[in-house]
């Protein structure tokens, strides 16, 4: 199937520092700097390039951590600050020293801005493979540097943002959203692999461990999805977990 366009992801190596900014991008005072964009410089601050935060909590797991890297532990200070006229409601990607939020690309260094305006502002973006993976209105791949529009898969929806998409072994999965209860699996060249349906929407990232895909749907019922499609478990939980993303560390699934 080919990729399906309606309206018009990475390399690693980027600041410990520069990967410890999940947070938002904000507005700090005059009209120019929200209209057009403006750096302010605190401090020279040399950010080592180490350390990425590619995608959702870190990885594919939904582990929310990074083994090999740690923030700063004294006198943390902040480098630059980037404003302009822009939202970032989810959390912010960093990869190949450049951080990406509310539709934006900024350079890590120099906190400029180097690309964007996608619509994506709820949904933290994933880098993976070269390529910048938004999960706005439908699932977009960009290019990672200039944030150009490469192909656009079109879901069942058009419904606010999508969850964050998690992209393992070459395939990016994402849950339809708001009034889309379906998980779709999508080639990194945009073709759809396969969908599964849902008993409810699924607002909240997968985790895709050992090619299964874990996905939690608004009526608290946990799925395990091979990722050739085929649906190995469900189970309905007690307890209200629809917002909450999976995490799977040592074969458990939290």
């Amino acid at each position: 199937m080919r990729p399906r366009s309606r309206r018009r992801v990475l390399q690693s190596g980027v600041g410990v520092g520069l990967a410890g900014v999940a947070g938002c991008v904000s507005l700090f005072g005059d009209d120019e700097a929200a209209q057009t964009g403006r750096t302010r410089h605190e401090t020279d601050v040399s950010l080592s390039g180490t350390g990425t935060w590619p995608t959702y909590r870190h990885d594919a797991a939904n582990t929310g951590g990074d083994p090999d890297t740690s923030g700063p532990t004294h006198d943390a200070e902040v480098a630059w600050r980037y404003s302009a006229h822009t939202e970032a409601e989810s959390g912010v990607a960093v990869a190949d020293s450049r951080a990406y939020a509310g539709g934006l690309v900024v350079d890590g260094e120099a906190g400029r801005r180097r690309g964007g305006d996608w619509r994506g502002h709820t949904s933290t973006p994933t880098v993976a493979d070269g390529t910048l993976y938004v999960g706005a209105h439908d699932l977009e791949a960009r290019d990672p540097a200039t944030a150009e529009p490469q192909w656009t898969f079109e879901t069942d929806r058009d419904v606010g943002g999508l969850p964050a998409p998690t992209v393992a072994s070459g395939t990016v999965y994402v849950p339809g959203g708001l009034r889309d209860p379906t998980l779709y699996a999508v080639d990194a060249d945009g073709a759809e692999r396969w969908r599964v349906e849902t008993d409810a929407e699924v607002n909240v990232p997968v985790a895709v461990v050992d090619e299964t895909v874990y996905a939690v749907d608004d009526e608290s019922t946990v799925y395990a999805v091979g990722t050739d499609g085929e649906v190995r478990w469900r189970r309905t939980l007690g307890a209200d977990v629809s917002r909450s993303a999976p995490v799977v560390v040592d074969d458990r699934v939290y």
